[in-house]
C-alpha cells in the first residue's frame, strides 16, 4: 500500500489534478467569502424586499448570461486533449462563437428584464444593462479553455481571483455609502474586465500559442456547433429550472418571499461552488481515462461517485444541524425564514454531488441529445409545478420543487436509455465503488487510484 500511495503521489497526472484542484479550490475560497461578505452585508443594508428586487434582477440577467458559452467549453477541452484539430482553429472559433454568444444572451436577458417591469423599472434597467455587459465580457473565458486543456488553470484563476478582490473592496465601498443599486452592476462589469484583461495577458506571456494566430474556421466552428448545440440547449433548460424560481417567486408571490429564498440560495450556490472546481480539474483526466476502455471508467467512475456523495452528505448533515444559526448569523432575524429553505437547498446539493460526473460521461459517449431531452422535461416540470405551488407556499414551495425536478433530471432520467442505467445504479449505491480485478484479489484505494493515475499518464 505504501509503495502505491508513493506511485500515487509521484504521478505527473496526480500533481498536475491536484496543482489545478489546488488553485480552483483557492479561488473558490475567496470567491465564498466575498458572496457571504456581500450578501449579508448587503441583505441586512437592504431588508428583504429590496434584496429580493436585487437578487430577482440578478438571476435573470445570471440565467441569459451562463448560456453565452452556448455548450463549448466541454467540447472544445475534449478535442485540444485528444488533438482532434488545430489548437490554433480550436481557440480562434470558439472565441468567435462565444462572443457572438455573449452579447446575443446579454442583450435577450436584457430585453426580458425590461419587459417583465417592475415597480423601480429605471433602478432596474440600469443594473440589468451594466449586468448585460459583464455577461457579455465573460466571453473572454475561453482564454481559459486552453489553460484547463494543459492542466495549467492557475493562469487563468491568478487574473481572476485579483479581479474579485477589487470587485469585492469596490463593492463593501458602495454598501458603506448607500449607494444605489444600479452600481452593484457596475462592480460586476469592472470585474469582468480586469478578468479578461487579466487573461489575455497571462496568454501573452506564458502561452505556446499566440493570440495573433488563433484563426475562426467554418469547418471547425460546424463540427463544435453541431456537438455542442445539444448541450447549450440542455444548458438552457438546466438554467431555467435552476435559476427561474428566483424569479418566478418575486413576480407570482411578492419581493419579500423572493428575499428569503435569496438568502438561502446564496448558501446553496456558495456550497455549490466545489461542482465547477472538480469538473475542470478532472475532466482531461476522465477525457483520457474513457479513451482507454470504458469498463476502467465506470469503475472510477463509482468510486469518485461514492466519495462525493459521502462529502456531500457531511454538509448537508451540519447544514440541518445549524440552519438557524447559519442563516441568522449572515442575514439577521429578518431572515429566518430561509433556514428551511435552505436546508430543502441543502438536499439539492445531495443529489448535484451525487450525479456530478454524469454530464462529463454523457459529453464524451456522445450522449448530448439525451442530456439535452432530459433538461428540457426537467426544466417543463419546474415550471409547471412552479405556476401551482409558488402562489400558495412562496419560497419553500419552490426550494422544493427544485429538489424534486433534480432527482427526475439527474436520478430517474438515466433509466430512459440502456447506456445510462449503470449511472442510474452507480449513484444510488447499487454498484460496488471498486470493481476488483481478478488478477488483484487484495488491491486496496490507493493502488486504484495509482493505476488510475498512471493510466492517465500512459494513455
Amino acid at each position: 500500500m505504501k509503495a502505491a500511495a508513493r506511485k500515487l503521489l509521484q504521478s505527473p497526472t496526480f500533481r498536475k489534478f491536484s496543482a489545478s484542484a489546488g488553485y480552483l479550490i483557492a479561488e473558490r475560497v475567496v470567491r465564498l467569502v466575498s458572496v457571504v461578505l456581500i450578501a449579508s452585508r448587503l441583505a441586512l443594508s437592504l431588508g428583504p424586499q429590496q434584496f429580493g428586487l436585487y437578487s430577482a434582477t440578478i438571476a435573470t440577467m445570471a440565467l441569459f448570461g451562463l448560456m453565452a458559452d452556448l455548450g463549448l467549453p466541454r467540447i472544445v477541452i475534449r478535442d485540444l486533449v485528444r488533438q482532434a484539430f488545430p489548437a490554433r482553429s480550436l481557440m480562434g472559433t470558439a472565441m468567435t462563437i462565444r462572443v457572438i454568444g455573449g452579447l446575443s444572451m446579454a442583450l435577450i436577458g436584457l430585453l426580458i428584464t425590461t419587459l417583465v417591469g417592475s415597480d423601480e423599472t429605471g433602478t432596474v434597467l440600469a443594473l440589468a444593462s451594466l449586468l448585460a455587459i459583464g455577461w457579455a465580457l465573460r466571453s473572454l473565458d475561453t482564454i481559459d479553455l486552453g489553460f484547463q486543456a494543459e492542466s495549467r488553470v492557475h493562469l487563468a484563476v491568478i487574473p481572476r481571483t485579483i479581479a474579485l478582490i477589487l470587485a469585492t473592496v469596490l463593492q463593501l465601498i458602495l454598501i458603506e455609502q448607500k449607494a444605489p443599486l444600479w452600481m452593484y452592476g457596475l462592480a460586476f462589469a469592472l470585474e469582468s474586465l480586469l478578468a479578461g484583461v487579466g487573461m489575455i495577458l497571462t496568454w501573452h506571456l506564458w502561452a505556446n500559442l499566440p493570440m495573433r494566430t488563433w484563426r475562426f474556421d467554418r469547418s471547425t466552428a460546424g463540427k463544435l456547433v453541431g456537438e455542442s448545440w445539444p448541450l447549450f440547449i440542455a444548458l438552457v433548460a438546466s438554467n431555467i429550472y435552476h435559476r427561474i424560481d428566483q424569479f418566478m417567486v418575486a413576480a407570482l408571490h411578492s419581493d419579500y418571499e423572493a428575499g428569503i429564498y435569496a438568502a438561502a440560495a446564496r448558501i446553496y450556490e456558495i456550497l455549490l461552488g466545489m461542482v465547477p472546481i472538480l469538473n475542470v480539474a478532472l475532466f482531461p483526466i476522465l477525457t483520457r481515462w474513457h479513451q482507454k476502455s470504458l469498463p476502467e471508467f465506470q469503475r472510477r467512475y463509482v468510486h469518485l461517485t461514492w466519495a462525493l456523495t459521502l462529502g456531500a452528505g457531511v454538509l448537508v448533515l451540519g447544514a440541518g444541524l445549524f440552519r438557524h444559526t447559519i442563516v441568522h448569523t449572515l442575514f439577521g432575524p429578518r431572515f429566518q425564514a430561509s433556514a428551511d429553505v435552505m436546508y430543502v437547498h441543502m438536499l439539492c446539493l445531495l443529489v448535484i454531488y451525487n450525479a456530478m460526473l454524469r454530464v462529463q460521461f454523457l459529453t464524451l459517449a456522445g450522449l448530448q441529445r439525451l442530456l439535452m431531452w432530459t433538461n428540457i422535461l426537467a426544466a417543463v416540470v419546474n415550471i409547471s409545478l412552479n405556476i401551482y405551488i409558488i402562489p400558495r407556499y412562496g419560497a419553500i414551495g419552490a426550494s422544493l420543487v427544485l429538489l424534486f425536478t433534480q432527482v427526475i433530471a439527474l436520478q430517474l432520467s438515466n433509466l430512459l436509455v440502456p447506456e445510462t442505467r449503470w449511472l442510474f445504479a452507480a449513484q444510488l449505491g447499487l454498484m460496488r465503488p471498486v470493481a476488483i480485478p481478478a488478477n488483484h484479489p487484495n488491491i486496496s484505494e490507493p493502488e486504484v487510484l495509482s493505476e488510475a493515475m498512471h493510466d492517465a499518464d500512459n494513455p
